[in-house]
């Protein structure tokens, strides 16, 4: 029983570890995840800080109050970060880089973004910060439609659907041995990368 138990053990392992890593819409044992994005803003920040100061990480950077976490952890060495960005720093003008992050990134895109030709004007990416696991399972009274109909049919059951063992067997082997999401896998919580129109040419795309 040790050595059968041991086999889908050490396959999720491999799954969680090296397939699917900060992957919430597709590892069941991710809730929450800050995604692999974060690295690849970090390379960005890394390659224009390395461009203007020679990889001696004194760029200013604004961080917004959404993106505060987690990048207040992967910005530790960079000590001329203003938080809180813009109220938090009221004297700093045309900063090279910012970071945002929240519910609407759009808002932020209309405040910083710009044209080339406007060098206080800053060229955007937008990015996942977080990602999560889809939550249709819930009950009903907090937004799912319950575990039943959603291992049957994912968050859209149709009209008057009953939990199906067939479909429910079928899905939930496709995720153990595939990672095939059985929900959405469009929850996220952005954030977005600006970089000031004059420094872009520095940073690839």
């Amino acid at each position: 029983m040790a050595v059968l138990l041991l086999l889908p053990t050490l396959h999720n392992m491999y799954e969680v570890a090296y397939v699917h890593p900060a992957d919430g819409p597709h590892e069941m044992m991710v809730y929450v995840q800050t995604t692999t994005d974060v690295n690849t803003v970090m390379a960005k920040v890394d390659a224009l800080d390395q461009k203007m100061y020679g990889g001696n990480h004194q760029m200013q950077i604004g961080l917004t109050s959404d993106a505060t976490w987690p990048y207040a952890w992967y910005l530790r060495d960079y000590p001329n970060v203003c938080f809180d960005f813009p109220t938090g720093c009221p004297g700093w003008k045309n900063v090279p880089v910012i970071i945002g992050g929240g519910d609407n990134p759009y808002a932020l895109e209309q405040q910083y973004g710009g044209t080339a030709n406007n060098p206080d004007k800053y060229s955007y990416q937008l990015y996942k910060m977080r990602t999560w696991w889809d939550e249709g399972y819930k009950p009903p009274a907090t937004g799912g439609v319950g575990p039943g109909l959603w291992l049957s049919y994912g968050d859209n059951p149709p009209v008057g659907a009953k939990f199906n063992l067939g479909l429910a067997a079928q899905h939930i082997w496709q995720w153990w041995w595939q990672r095939q999401a059985i929900g959405d896998t469009g929850g996220a919580y952005d954030m977005v990368l600006f970089i000031r129109n004059d420094l872009t040419s520095a940073v690839k795309p």
